[in-house]
């Protein structure tokens, strides 16, 4: 935490301020370092009271009075340019209410030192405005916690339900917040993969997590445009049978609107499907009652602005063809999205 802090005392931008929450009030640990570091601009946000983490991040999208804000968890932190280079960026698109910086990842070593992979979250060449396509929105997201800077004007808008597991808040809120994003190509974050972390090491809450992103996106399109969204899908994974073509598959089995599917997948998808349920038959058991033991969140995003305008895209007949070809899907994710946001 005290580095996080510190990133932030160093910014070359000063006019902020700066609320830190403690989400243990067991641990004083953070107050002590707030009245050690003394700086006017950081207090401690009030009351301190255990409300988790999705809760927590709420917070900073519920404070008034503020034109910007942005959020930093306490294992991340900001480069000196970090705010300056992202308020310049929103300030020279005013009709973007969101931009998000990339970032550099760091990983914790068991010995306490700290390595710099040189890995980006994301390989954009240049600042983009950028919409969220279907396909992009199956399981993944774009946006990052720390890198992330609003406009207040509507971010009560942008809260997420305060019990998803810290796995998937970005998931969530990247299907209340209005796009286009901004993109901002420069690692102004560095991101730390730590050795402790309260995120999932089974890959339950990933997986029954996964089921409901990707099965809320067909659930949110028309019968008939669904088996070209599952060929899209399946034809378009980076690797067409690992991990996420068996979130997919099992989506499938699942969610009744996505069971193309687990019918257009092909046979060596279908076999090492097969094999994960063999080797853990009481995890396919527990995902059948995701419906239903999710229930809040999967209306939470059906009922999402970005699930809300999903059939307009199909409207347009683009994925009325049997099959997609490379180039259709260039189209999809680049040129159309980003010259044809009405359709969106």
């Amino acid at each position: 935490m005290e580095r996080a802090l510190q990133s932030v005392i160093n910014q070359k931008y000063t006019k902020w301020e700066c609320s830190v929450l403690n989400d243990d009030p067991l641990d004083r640990h953070p107050s002590k370092i707030v009245k050690r570091i003394c700086d006017t601009r950081i207090k401690m946000f009030k009351p301190e009271m255990k409300r988790g983490p999705a809760c927590a991040f709420n917070q900073a999208f519920r404070i008034k009075g503020y034109k910007f804000g942005a959020l930093l968890e306490d294992d991340n932190w900001w480069e000196p340019e970090f705010l300056i280079e992202m308020l310049k960026e929103l300030k020279k698109n005013p009709d973007v209410k969101v931009a998000v910086g990339n970032e550099t990842i760091w990983k914790e070593q068991s010995n306490g030192e700290w390595i710099k992979t040189n890995k980006k979250i994301w390989k954009e060449k240049k600042n983009i405005k950028y919409y969220v396509t279907p396909i992009d929105a199956c399981g993944s997201a774009k946006i990052c916690n720390s890198s992330t800077v609003w406009r207040y004007e509507l971010s009560a808008e942008y809260v997420t339900p305060e019990n998803i597991p810290v796995d998937v808040t970005e998931h969530f809120r990247e299907r209340v917040l209005p796009q286009p994003f901004l993109l901002v190509r420069k690692p102004l974050v560095n991101y730390a993969e730590t050795v402790e972390t309260n995120r999932d090491k089974t890959g339950i809450i990933w997986g029954e997590y996964q089921i409901l992103l990707i099965g809320t996106c067909f659930a949110s399109i028309k019968k008939e445009h669904r088996i070209a969204f599952a060929r899209a899908l399946l034809h378009f994974l980076k690797d067409k049978n690992g991990p996420r073509s068996t979130s997919l598959l099992m989506t499938g089995l699942i969610i009744s609107e996505a069971r193309s599917l687990l019918t257009k997948a092909n046979w060596i998808q279908k076999i090492r499907f097969a094999i994960s349920i063999l080797a853990n038959p009481k995890k396919t058991v527990y995902f059948l009652t995701i419906k239903t033991r999710k229930k809040e969140h999967w209306n939470f995003l059906l009922k999402s602005p970005f699930n809300l305008q999903l059939e307009k895209i199909y409207s347009c007949n683009i994925f009325k063809r049997k099959r997609l070809s490379c180039s259709v899907y260039k189209l999809i994710k680049s040129k159309y999205l980003k010259t044809k946001p009405r359709c969106f």
